[in-house]
């Protein structure tokens, strides 16, 4: 399921993307209203979560165009609206919203409220895929081989909220069981992890991770995310 995210403050917009990321949703999030439209017509969308605020109207156009435009059929609305905006609230159930992300934001609560609207709505997906990317610049795995008491190189292959893959440099290795405290670097970024191999195919290892910190994996979730932007 892909879910477009439009948040004028950078850093609710961030950790709603993050984690509806983390539990395994497609996202787009979006920090300039202009540019919802555009986005909405460049790929399916099953829903759309936005800030409203009261006496917007350029996003009282953008809202009508959503829902009478058929470029836009299918995409549900959920807003993120101030209580206090009962007129706006009304005017929102009439055109079709599916529901309401009250104002102020908690990020304990967030995906609780938001699964608690689709499911009132029957959207929940049946089975949900994660965002993964395989388009790294300057990245590097680095872990300690215990077995031969070695620092192993590895090149990234695909990263997600979840796990990765990698080839190591040195072929011809078998690695197994959990790799603690490994490093992953990418651009100006240091990410330190645990991670357990859970597959291999020729020379690419699977791993998931069993310890990330929230920072790193929100930071995971946003560097998969933006080059995800990068291709719209």
């Amino acid at each position: 399921m892909r879910i477009l995210i439009y948040e004028s403050n950078t850093k609710i917009r961030e950790s709603m993307m993050a984690i509806l990321i983390m539990a395994g949703y497609d996202v787009v999030a979006l920090r300039e209203k202009k540019h919802i439209l555009r986005t909405l017509g460049k790929r399916p969308f099953s829903i759309a979560v936005i800030d409203i605020e009261e006496e917007d109207g350029e996003m009282n156009n953008i809202i009508e165009a959503i829902y009478t435009d058929d470029r836009y059929k299918g995409i549900n609305i959920i807003a993120h609206i101030d209580e206090t905006s009962k007129e706006i609230m009304t005017n929102l159930l009439e055109k079709g919203a599916i529901g309401f992300l009250l104002k102020p934001f908690n990020e304990k609560d967030f995906l609780a409220r938001f699964n608690t609207i689709i499911d009132k709505a029957n959207l929940k997906p049946k089975k949900l895929k994660y965002m993964t990317t395989k388009d790294f610049d300057n990245s590097e795995l680095v872990f300690r081989d215990d077995k031969n008491n070695r620092i192993l190189h590895a090149t990234l292959t695909e990263l997600s909220a979840v796990g990765l893959k990698f080839i190591p440099n040195d072929s011809g290795i078998n690695l197994s069981g959990v790799i603690d405290n490994a490093s992953i670097y990418i651009g100006p970024y240091t990410l330190n992890l645990s991670i357990s191999i859970i597959d291999k195919s020729g020379e690419e290892y699977s791993g998931n991770f069993t310890y990330v910190s929230l920072f790193n994996l929100k930071l995971i979730c946003k560097l998969v995310h933006d080059k995800h932007l990068e291709k719209l």
